[in-house]
């Protein structure tokens, strides 16, 4: 048997699990070296790989993304997110109320001074007329009544 310095008496120079990495100081940097070398070329392969992917082109098509060549209008649409603002907002009013019968404009539409935008309801409209058109005639008679009644009396 031989004694080697600072091998505690009778080894052979190999640590008790057999696999000569030992676990002193040098052990742990020989660990940490072997692990950051293969970890570089880990990296360095990967980064080989893939720009000799980028690089190579593939001259294979889908067939599923060939079509025939035919003639024909395109269609281009504009998907797009944002807020739509008017030149300007008029407000309309109208002297008369009722129930709108036919519309002739549409929200957003272009109109000119004097252009019709809708037809009211004439039924209530015409009751109306008739209902304005009969207060006269009725103030005219209540007048007529009170000047009769007044002479009667003899107030006049």
């Amino acid at each position: 048997m031989q004694i080697i310095a600072g091998d505690g008496g009778g080894g052979s120079g190999m640590s008790s699990n057999g696999n000569g990495l030992g676990y002193g100081k040098n052990g742990k940097k020989r660990r940490r070296r072997i692990i950051w070398v293969t970890v570089a070329v880990l990296i360095l392969g990967g980064g080989a790989y893939g720009v000799k992917a980028a690089l190579s082109p593939n001259h294979t098509i889908d067939p599923s993304k060939l079509a025939a060549v035919e003639r024909g209008d395109l269609a281009r649409v504009v998907v797009a997110t944002g807020k739509i603002q008017p030149l300007s907002k008029v407000e309309v009013k109208s002297k008369a109320s009722g129930i709108v019968e036919k519309l002739y404009v549409d929200y957003g539409d272009r109109v000119t001074q004097g252009q019709v935008l809708a037809d009211l309801d004439k039924v209530q409209l015409k009751a109306a007329v008739r209902a304005y058109s009969a207060n006269p005639l009725r103030s005219e008679h209540l007048l007529g009544d009170a000047l009769g009644f007044a002479r009667r009396e003899g107030e006049l």
